[in-house]
């Protein structure tokens, strides 16, 4: 199988294309986004009044993950409005499968690129991955930056410098700020440069 630069454009936009029309028709097929989405809302609301109002908020409710991510998206939607924030955060949720398919060619460099392009877009089919796209939760938030930490682990595999450390440990504590569950790559990343 041969895949040209133009093809893998338009599979790639029709990936995008498809989260588009999700969002559209409000997909919910991982089941528990939307619910997270109002949970998420909350937190924007209040951080939208004022960001003491948001920190109060926050702490009030017990919530153990970091406010980052509702500080910037009441941020973005107080400066361009929410469908701009509902639409970039798909868009940016897209960048997920790139960022995996460049993984791939890093960590399996004898592999045919095109059979591991298809294998990164099946990312696209992850009901998880969608409904996140599509809700604006902070799931896909933190895996562009944990995926962006297992990248410059692998340029650390290659050549072991002390900028692939940085970022390998600066984006995969970003994804521990985000997600907590993170920790335990941060953990094996430690022993592996210690």
């Amino acid at each position: 199988m041969i895949l040209n630069k133009n093809q893998k454009i338009y599979i790639y936009l029709f990936g995008i294309f498809s989260l588009v029309i999700s969002s559209i028709i409000g997909e919910n097929s991982s089941g528990g986004s939307k619910i997270d989405n109002e949970i998420t809302r909350q937190f924007i609301d209040n951080f939208l009044i004022s960001f003491d109002n948001g920190i109060k908020y926050f702490i009030n409710s017990g919530q153990v993950q970091s406010p980052l991510f509702y500080v910037l998206a009441s941020i973005i939607e107080k400066t361009l409005g929410v469908t701009f924030l509902k639409y970039s955060y798909l868009f940016i949720s897209s960048i997920i499968p790139a960022i995996f398919y460049i993984s791939l060619k890093k960590k399996f460099t004898g592999i045919n690129k095109d059979i591991l392009f298809l294998l990164s877009l099946i990312i696209f089919f992850s009901p998880y991955f969608r409904s996140s796209a599509v809700w604006v939760t902070t799931d896909n938030f933190a895996i562009i930056f944990f995926i962006l930490s297992v990248n410059k682990y692998l340029d650390f595999e290659k050549k072991n410098s002390n900028q692939n450390i940085l970022l390998c440990i600066l984006y995969i504590s970003i994804a521990v700020y985000i997600r907590q569950y993170y920790v335990i790559f941060f953990l094996l990343y430690f022993l592996k440069f210690w």
